[in-house]
């Protein structure tokens, strides 16, 4: 409606290098299977478990979910 993001559009970025760059740990999630999911998580938990803090980038796809909304 404005011709422009009224969100912040972030482009795809490494966010789980940046992480690691902090002392965390991470991993990048690209695709929706549930076996991926599943062994993200699993390797999550065990890295906070023992006090490493972890990320998952997920990457999502675009959509037109909220074409024509606006956001007040």
């Amino acid at each position: 409606m404005f011709a422009r993001d009224t969100a912040c559009a972030l482009a795809y970025c490494n966010y789980e290098e940046v992480a690691k760059g902090y002392g965390g740990d991470g991993m990048k999630l690209a695709s929706p299977d549930r076996e991926a999911i599943s062994a993200a998580y699993k390797e999550g938990f065990a890295k906070v478990k023992s006090g490493t803090p972890f990320l998952i980038n997920a990457l999502v796809g675009k959509s037109d979910f909220r074409e024509g909304s606006l956001s007040v």
